[in-house]
C-alpha cells in the first residue's frame, strides 16, 4: 500500500480516486446487462500499469510516458486464473485507450506478471460470481453471438466509465451539462397529447382511418415480450408515428431504459428527428449523423459521445461502426444500448455484403442484453432462418419476428395508390419524348452520369414547362433549393419534369401522377411509386418501369435487377406489391448474393473461435458501412444560396483564418460532392482545387454548374453511381 495513495493517474487526480472510481461506474453500466462484477474487475485493473515508475516519472516531467496497458493486462492474467475469463477481460483492458485488440497479434505475447504496485484486493480472485454472470448472460444456445458482444459490451462500459471520470476530474463544468432530460413518463404525456391532437383534427379519410387501426395494431403488440417484431406499413400509413407508439408503450411494459430510431438516410433522419423534437422538445431528442451540428447546444455534443439520451435518432452507419468496429470513442456509447427499443427503419437496407455480422449483433442484443429490436419498412426483407442459397452458402438469420400487422398484405391492398407497369426497352431519346409529353412527370435513373444525360436530351421548356435536374453530383444546399422549387411547382399545378437519381426515393416528399423508374431491385421500385400519387389526390397513379438497352450492372445491383427480372409474370409484368411479394424477392436475391453475405468474415475471425481468441482489431478495420467506392469529397463553388445561409467561399475563409473545427466541418458538408478519386487528381494537378486541413475545395470555374442546376460536371466524367 506504501505510496498508492501518492499514485499519479493525471496531474490532477492520484491512481486511487481514480481507480475507485472507474471500477464503480464500470460496474454500474455493466449491471445493467448483468455484468457488475466484471465491470467492478476490470475498473478496478484497467490503469494498473500506471504504478510502473515511468508513468509517475512522465506525469512528474512529462517525458517519457509509454503505454501501460500490457502491463494492466498483465496483472489481470495473472489474478484470473481461468484462460476464459481471463480473455474476456483482457481485451478490454488492452484496448480501452485504442481499439479491442486482437488475440494473436497482441494479447498472446503479454505474459501473466507478478503484483508490483499496489495489492489487489481478494474480490477481484471470486471467480465463481464471474462464472454465474458469465452463464446469466450467455444462457442460450446463441453463445457464439453472445460472447464477442458481452466483451465489447464490458469495453464500453470500461471506456465510457474512464472518460466520464477523466471529465470530471478535469472539467467538472461538463459533467453538470450531461443531466436535466425529461422523464418518460412526461414523454409519454407529450406523446399522447400530440396524437390526441392530429386525431381531434383529422379528416374521416380512408388513409387516417387506416393510420388509426395501424396505431391500435401498435398499441397492442407493445404488451408482447421483449424479441424480434416486425412493423410492416406502406408508405403513407404512419409509420414515423406508430413505431413510437410502439417503443413507448412497450417501454413502459418492461421498464427498458430508452428508445432508438436508426435509419440509413441522412434526408429521412433529419426528418423524422424534427418530428419528434417538435412532440417531445429538442432537448430530449438526440440527433446524431454526420451532417448535424449540435452547434451551441452542449449537452447535445456531450450526448452524442455516450448517447445517454431518451429518444436517440442516429444512423445505421452509427449504430453498426459502433458495435463493430472496436474503435475507443465509437464504443463508448453501445453499453447504452442494453435494455432498450432500436428501431431499424428501412430495414431491407442491410448492405449484403455485412449480412452475417449485422445479424450477429443483432441476435446479440435481443438474446443477451435486453433489447428488443422492431423490422421497420414497406418493402420488408426476409431475415429470419438461414439466409442465402442453401446448396452454396448461408448465414443464419434472426428468429421469426413477431408481426405488429395482422394482415399486412390487405393493408398493403388497402393503402395501394398506384398501377405498375413494365415497359420493357427504352432507348434515352425515346424516353425523352415520352416525358416532354407528360404534364408532371418524373424519372428516377440509377447513375449520375445517366441523369445528366437524359436531362439534356428534353425539349427546351416548350410552353414554359419547366425542368429538373437532380442527383448527387449536386451539393446538399443545391438540392434543398431545387426541391423548394419543384415543391412549389406541383403545389401550384405548374407542368415540370423532373430527372433524378434514387436520392429522391427516400424521405423526400414528392407526390406526382406519373413516375418512370430504370430497372433496379424491387424496393427501389416501390420507394418510386411512394412518390407516385402519394396523397391519393387520384383514382391512381401510373408507375412505369423500364431499361436502357446495353446497359451493364455491377456488385448488388446486377443481383437485384436479375432478381427483379426471375419475379416477372410470364407476361412480363409486375405481380401486385405486397409483403409477399417483397419477401419473395428478396429470398431470391440473397440467394443470388450468397458468396458475400459474408464479405467481412465475421464466421472465420469472430464466430469460429470457441476459444475466444478472436481478431477484433483486424475484422474492425475492414469493416465499413460505407465503401467510398473510389470516391473523395469536394467542397464545391455552390452559389445559389439565399441571403442568410452559409456560402462556401466564406467557410473557406473561416477555415483558414481560424483553423479546423467539428461544426465548421458539419456546415461545409452542406457544399460538398463526392467525386472519383481519378478526377480529383486531375483537378488538383490543373489547378481547380486546394487543400486546407485536409479540406479539398474548389477554386476555379467550370466544374460545377450552378446555372443549369446539374452540379459538378468535370472534364472526365465517370461513371458517378449514387
Amino acid at each position: 500500500m506504501d505510496g498508492w495513495n501518492e499514485y499519479l493517474a493525471r496531474p490532477c487526480q492520484t491512481l486511487k480516486d481514480h481507480t475507485e472510481n472507474v471500477s464503480g461506474l464500470t460496474e454500474e453500466f455493466a449491471a445493467e446487462f448483468g455484468a457488475g462484477s466484471w465491470g467492478r474487475i476490470i475498473g478496478y485493473l484497467h490503469d494498473y500499469g500506471k504504478g510502473r515508475s515511468e508513468w509517475q516519472r512522465y506525469m512528474e516531467t512529462g517525458r517519457g510516458g509509454e503505454t501501460h496497458a500490457p502491463e494492466s493486462t498483465a496483472v489481470l492474467l495473472n489474478e484470473l486464473r481461468s484462460d476464459l475469463l481471463a480473455r474476456l477481460a483482457a481485451y478490454c483492458i488492452y484496448g480501452h485507450h485504442t481499439s479491442l485488440p486482437d488475440w494473436t497479434a497482441n494479447l498472446d505475447s503479454v505474459r501473466p506478471a507478478e503484483n508490483r504496485f499496489h495489492p489487489v484486493p481478494d474480490g477481484i480472485k471470486a471467480e465463481k460470481q464471474l462464472i454465474a454472470e458469465l452463464r446469466a448472460v450467455a444462457n442460450k444456445e446463441t453463445g457464439l453471438d453472445i460472447l464477442p458482444l458481452l466483451i465489447r459490451m464490458l469495453f464500453s462500459s470500461l471506456v465510457d466509465a474512464d472518460r466520464l471520470d477523466a471529465e470530471h476530474a478535469e472539467t467538472p463544468e461538463k459533467s453538470e451539462l450531461r443531466t436535466g432530460f425529461d422523464t418518460f413518463e412526461t414523454l409519454q404525456a407529450e406523446f399522447d397529447a400530440h396524437m390526441a391532437d392530429l386525431a381531434a383534427h383529422a379528416k374521416p379519410t380512408k388513409v387516417n382511418l387506416i393510420r388509426a387501426e395501424i396505431l391500435e395494431q401498435c398499441l397492442a403488440a407493445a404488451e408482447k415480450p421483449r424479441g424480434f417484431f416486425e412493423l410492416c406499413v406502406p408508405t403513407g400509413g404512419g409509420k414515423t408515428l406508430a413505431s413510437m407508439a410502439f417503443a413507448l408503450r412497450h417501454r413502459k411494459k418492461h421498464a427498458m431504459a430508452r428508445i432508438v430510431s436508426v435509419i440509413p438516410y441522412n434526408s429521412i433522419i433529419e426528418q423524422t428527428a424534427d418530428v419528434y423534437k417538435r412532440i417531445f422538445g429538442t432537448g430530449n431528442v438526440l440527433e446524431h449523423h454526420s451532417q448535424f451540428d449540435p452547434g451551441k447546444d452542449k449537452r447535445a455534443e456531450l450526448a452524442m459521445e455516450n448517447w445517454d439520451a431518451p429518444v436517440i435518432v442516429t444512423t445505421t452507419v452509427q449504430l453498426f461502426e459502433s458495435l463493430l468496429q472496436g474503435r475507443a470513442s465509437g464504443s463508448r456509447k453501445i453499453h447504452n444500448l442494453a435494455n432498450s427499443i432500436i428501431v431499424l427503419d428501412e430495414a431491407q437496407k442491410i448492405p449484403p455484403e455485412h449480412m452475417n455480422s449485422i445479424l450477429s449483433v443483432l441476435r446479440g442484443l435481443v438474446d443477451g442484453f435486453g433489447c428488443t429490436v422492431v423490422l421497420c419498412s414497406a418493402t420488408i426483407p426476409n431475415l429470419a432462418g438461414e439466409i442465402g442459397l442453401e446448396c452454396l452458402r448461408t448465414v443464419k438469420g434472426l428468429p421469426a419476428p413477431e408481426k405488429i400487422i395482422g394482415d399486412p398484405d390487405a393493408l398493403s391492398k388497402a393503402l395501394s395508390r398506384t398501377a405498375i407497369r413494365n415497359l420493357g426497352a427504352r432507348t434515352l431519346p425515346e424516353l425523352a419524348a415520352e416525358l416532354d409529353r407528360e404534364e408532371q412527370v418524373m424519372c428516377i435513373v440509377n447513375t449520375r452520369n445517366r441523369c445528366r444525360e437524359l436531362f439534356g436530351m428534353l425539349a427546351s421548356a416548350p410552353d414554359g414547362k419547366k425542368r429538373y435536374h437532380l442527383s448527387a453530383a449536386m451539393c446538399p444546399a443545391h438540392r434543398r433549393k431545387v426541391l423548394a422549387e419543384i415543391r412549389d411547382d406541383l403545389k401550384n399545378g405548374r407542368p415540370l419534369t423532373v430527372v433524378a437519381t434514387s436520392l429522391v426515393e427516400a424521405g423526400v416528399d414528392l407526390d406526382f401522377r406519373c413516375v418512370y423508374r430504370e430497372i433496379a431491385g424491387l424496393d427501389s421500385i416501390a420507394q418510386a411509386a411512394g412518390r407516385c400519387n402519394r396523397e391519393g389526390l387520384h383514382e391512381t397513379g401510373n408507375v412505369f418501369v423500364f431499361e436502357v438497352p446495353g446497359t451493364r450492372f455491377f456488385g448488388t445491383m446486377n443481383q437485384a435487377v436479375n432478381a427483379v427480372r426471375d419475379g416477372l409474370t410470364r407476361e412480363g409484368e409486375f405481380e401486385p406489391f405486397t409483403p409477399q411479394a417483397y419477401l419473395n424477392y428478396f429470398k431470391r436475391f440473397y440467394a443470388k448474393c450468397a458468396p458475400i453475405l459474408d464479405k467481412d468474415d465475421y464466421a472465420t475471425r469472430i464466430l469460429d473461435r470457441p476459444d475466444c481468441k478472436y481478431d477484433f482489431r483486424e475484422f474492425g478495420e475492414k469493416f465499413q458501412m460505407i465503401d467510398d467506392d473510389g470516391h473523395v469529397p469536394l467542397v464545391v463553388l455552390y452559389r445559389g444560396g439565399g441571403k442568410d445561409e452559409d456560402d462556401p467561399v466564406s467557410l473557406i475563409e473561416e477555415l483558414r483564418n481560424n483553423g479546423p473545427s467539428r461544426a465548421l466541418f458539419r456546415r461545409l458538408q452542406a457544399f460538398t460532392v463526392n467525386v472519383l478519386k481519378r478526377d480529383m487528381e486531375i483537378l488538383q494537378a490543373a489547378g481547380c482545387v486546394d487543400e486546407l486541413y485536409g479540406v479539398r475545395f474548389q477554386v476555379a470555374d467550370g466544374i460545377y454548374d450552378n446555372e443549369h442546376d446539374t452540379g459538378f460536371q468535370p472534364g472526365n466524367q465517370g461513371n458517378y453511381q449514387f
